[in-house]
């Protein structure tokens, strides 16, 4: 910050020794804050330095731990591996039947995948019976869904209102004031084709 800077911020009223004093103790602040981030990144490289030794000190353990180990120590290890391998390989190859159980029952087989993540298990049996359970709850509510819409249809009454039918068969019952108002033509075709309704006019 420079003298002019200073003096914008006092006022013009400023004296040159307020100006002094104000551009010492920012200059000693800013000083204080970069002595303090340099401590903060020292101390961060420091502990980083340490970080990284404990790490390989710990890889190093491991190493001696297993040099240490006896045959049948190492045996059972590796055998821990291997049966933990082969539960992954039961539940993937449970999870494949299973999502074809699901698939031919009609569910996508997006949601077959999620479907299957949810309830497999190592056991084959009980995965297969956990994917049929939920294919007969499935096809039950599909059922009764169908159904209720079926039923919902059938009770839907397409016939007319009683007062549409009565209003247009009174359209067209013929009366003497309807049959005044014909063509001699007209009034001579009733006559021929409706004799008794004429009869009754």
């Amino acid at each position: 910050m420079t003298r002019e800077d200073a003096r914008k911020i006092l006022g013009e009223g400023a004296t040159e020794e307020q100006v002094t004093t104000l551009l010492n103790t920012i200059h000693n602040e800013v000083a204080e804050k970069d002595n303090q981030i340099k401590f903060l990144n020292e101390t961060i490289t420091k502990n980083q330095g340490e970080i990284n030794r404990l790490k390989l000190s710990d890889d190093e353990l491991q190493k001696i731990k297993q040099s240490q180990m006896t045959e049948q120590e190492k045996f059972e290890q590796q055998q821990k591996a291997l049966e933990e391998q082969m539960k992954n390989y039961k539940k993937l190859a449970n999870s494949v039947k299973a999502k074809s159980v699901l698939i031919g029952a009609g569910i996508s087989e997006e949601n077959a995948n999620n479907l299957v993540s949810k309830f497999v298990k190592e056991d084959e049996q009980a995965t297969l019976d956990l994917a049929n359970a939920f294919v007969t709850e499935f096809n039950s509510i599909k059922e009764s869904t169908e159904k209720k819409i079926k039923d919902d249809f059938a009770n839907i009454d397409v016939t007319p209102s009683g007062s549409n039918v009565n209003a247009k068969a009174k359209e067209n019952i013929m009366t003497w004031e309807k049959f005044q108002t014909l063509s001699s033509e007209e009034q001579n075709k009733f006559q021929s084709e409706h004799p008794e309704e004429f009869e009754s006019l």
